[in-house]
């Protein structure tokens, strides 16, 4: 006497497997589209360079560059308001590190902009300018450590399906 769980073990996997694929899938997607949506913006490697926010509130400032790079090893980098007042920054303790095949970007700090408008970006340290400095840049970004969490977490989900998913029809062909 087989149960109702065991007769349609088959399509049980089927449907994990297929909602598993669907899900990872969209939270791919979703990663990507919302990573390109946070970026408020991208500039080259220089020691000094005016920029323009449109909105206020916290900004992450990253740096990007190809894989073990150490062009940013050493650097300080503060930003000012037109004004010349120094905006408040905030260390990052962690330090979100995404990569590809070729470039990597590293979240160092978060800025809290009092308001809109034109700042001025500072990096010491800096030195001389090198022929691979056209590879790199420092990116301002909207925060999305949560977001970013929550994408992992859904895939995370989405391969426990699949794999659930796969084992459960080898099981329903072996007995």
């Amino acid at each position: 006497m087989t149960s109702f769980f065991e007769q349609h073990m088959p399509l049980f996997a089927s449907i994990s497997v297929v909602i598993g694929i669907m899900l990872m899938v969209w939270s791919i997607r979703s990663l990507l589209k919302m990573l390109k949506a946070a970026e408020l913006a991208r500039l080259p490697l220089k020691q000094k360079q005016e920029l323009n926010f449109s909105v206020g509130g916290p900004v992450v400032l990253c740096v990007e560059g190809p894989l073990l790079t150490r062009r940013f090893s050493h650097l300080r980098f503060t930003l000012h308001t037109e004004y010349g007042a120094t905006v408040p920054v905030k260390n990052h303790w962690y330090r979100v590190k995404s990569s590809g095949f070729s470039k990597v970007r590293l979240q160092l700090q978060t800025y809290q902009l009092p308001h809109p408008g034109r700042y001025q970006l500072h990096i010491e340290s800096l030195g001389e300018a090198q022929p691979n400095d056209a590879m790199h840049a420092i990116v301002f970004a909207k925060p999305h450590l949560a977001a970013n969490v929550g994408y992992i977490l859904t895939m995370v989900l989405a391969l426990w399906l699949l794999i659930g998913g796969i084992v459960l029809f080898a099981l329903s062909i072996t007995t």
